[in-house]
C-alpha cells in the first residue's frame, strides 16, 4: 500500500516575531484542512524538531502540534528519515494517516553558534563550528579539488535566493521556519503526490576525517533504486535537493547526474528553491516537498513531469542522505 501526500502545508520567515509556537499550530491546521481530514484521523504523528537540546521545548511543540494521545515519534536530525519512517508505517498497515511536522528557529544562529553539538545530537563538532563554518570549509574544500568553481556556487546561490527570497537572502539562509505533511494511504488508481520507492545512505564523516563531498553518500542512497526505476526519472524528470548549504546541495545534484540516468541540468534542477537559502534545521527538507503538492494542487501536473526525485542531505555536511522518488498522478 502506498503512502500519498493528501495534504501540506509550510511558513517560511527570516524570523518569526512571536516565536514558533503559534506557527506550529497554524501551519498544522492548514495541512490537515488541504488534506480534508481532521486531527482525529491522524493515527502517528513524527516531529523533526530543530531543538533537541533545549530540553523539554521539543514534547511540548510536540503536543502543540497534535502528538498528546497518539503513536508518536520525533527523528531530530532529518526531514527524510521521517518522511521515510511515515511511508513505512503506511506500507507496512501499521497506520492509515501519519502527519510529518517540522520545525526551526535558524535565525538565531546566522552570526555564531558557540555550542560544540548543533542540531545533531549523533555528530559532535569542534567547539564553535557552526553551520555556516562547516559551509565554508566545505567550499574551500570543492573548489581546491576543482569539484566545482566559485562561479558555479555564486550562481547557484543566486538563483536559489530568487526563487524563496525575490533574489535577497538572509545571512548564510538561516531563517525560522515550519512544515507538515499529511501522508495517508491510497490505491493505484489515486491522483496526487505519490512516494513510491525511498532509500536511505548515512555516514558517520565529519570535517576530521578529511571527506568533505557527500556525492558518495547521495551515490549510495541513489543506487538504493533499480536502474528501471530511475529510467523514468529522464530528461522529463524533476529533482530536488535539500542541503544545509550550497555545496551539499549542487554536489548532490551532480552525483545524480553522473549515474546518467537523472537529468540535472542546471535550469530544471532544484525548482522548488533547495532548502540551502532557507534553512530552518533538520526539517528545511519538508518544505520542498511541501512547495511540489503546492504546485500539484495548482494545477502544475498537467505540465510539468510527473516523475521526480526527492534527495534530502541532512547532518553537518549532508552525510545523512534520504531519496524518495516521487510520482505525481493527473486527476484525469
Amino acid at each position: 500500500m502506498r503512502a500519498g501526500i493528501a495534504g501540506a502545508a509550510c511558513r517560511v520567515e527570516r524570523e518569526f516575531a512571536n516565536g514558533i509556537e503559534p506557527v506550529i499550530r497554524e501551519v498544522v491546521r492548514a495541512a490537515l484542512e488541504a488534506a480534508a481530514i481532521s486531527l482525529g484521523d491522524i493515527d502517528m504523528v513524527i516531529t523533526v524538531a530543530s531543538d533537541t537540546l533545549d530540553g523539554m521545548m521539543v514534547p511540548i511543540r510536540a503536543e502543540l502540534a497534535g502528538a498528546l494521545g497518539k503513536t508518536y515519534l520525533n527523528v531530530s536530525s532529518s526531514a527524510g528519515h521521517a518522511l521515510s519512517a511515515a511511508a513505512a508505517a503506511i506500507e507496512a498497515g501499521d497506520a492509515a494517516a501519519v502527519l510529518v511536522v517540522g520545525w526551526g528557529a535558524a535565525s538565531k544562529l546566522a552570526v555564531e553558534d558557540g555550542r560544540s553539538n548543533q542540531f545533531d545530537p549523533f555528530y559532535l563538532r569542534p567547539l564553535g563550528a557552526s553551520p555556516n563554518v562547516l559551509g565554508a570549509l566545505q567550499k574551500q574544500t570543492l573548489i581546491a579539488g576543482g569539484l566545482a568553481s566559485e562561479d558555479d556556487l555564486e550562481a547557484f546561490r543566486a538563483r536559489m535566493a530568487g526563487l524563496v527570497w525575490d533574489g535577497e537572502s538572509p545571512a548564510g539562509g538561516f531563517c525560522d521556519g515550519v512544515a507538515a505533511v499529511v501522508l495517508r494511504r491510497c490505491s493505484d488508481q489515486e491522483a496526487g503526490l505519490i512516494v513510491t520507492d525511498y532509500a536511505m545512505a548515512s555516514r558517520s564523516h565529519t570535517p576530521l576525517d578529511g571527506s568533505l563531498d557527500p556525492a558518495d553518500w547521495v551515490n549510495e542512497a541513489i543506487s538504493g533504486f533499480s536502474k528501471a526505476q530511475l529510467k523514468d526519472v529522464s530528461s522529463q524528470g524533476f529533482i530536488e535537493v535539500s542541503g544545509s548549504n550550497i555545496c551539499a546541495e549542487i554536489r548532490g545534484i551532480a552525483a545524480s547526474a553522473e549515474t546518467g540516468l537523472v537529468n540535472c541540468d542546471a535550469e530544471s534542477a532544484n525548482g522548488k528553491g533547495g532548502g540551502a537559502s532557507a534553512w530552518f534545521g533538520p526539517a528545511t527538507g519538508l518544505r520542498s516537498l511541501v512547495k511540489l503538492y503546492e504546485d500539484r494542487l495548482a494545477g502544475g501536473a498537467s505540465h510539468e513531469p510527473d516523475r521526480g526525485l526527492f534527495v534530502e542531505l541532512a547532518g553537518p555536511l549532508g552525510q545523512h542522505v534520504t531519496s524518495l522518488l516521487i510520482e505525481r498522478r493527473s486527476m484525469a
